[in-house]
C-alpha cells in the first residue's frame, strides 16, 4: 500500500522527506 502511495503522489513524499530532513540535518545527510 505505502509503495503504491508513494509513486501516486511523489512530491509528497519527496516534501514529507525534506520536512523531516530539516528537523534532522543529519539523517538528512545520510539518506543523500
Amino acid at each position: 500500500m505505502v509503495h503504491g502511495i508513494l509513486q501516486f503522489t511523489p512530491s509528497i513524499a519527496f516534501r514529507y522527506v525534506l520536512h523531516r530532513c530539516e528537523n534532522r540535518d543529519i539523517r538528512c545527510r545520510e539518506l543523500l
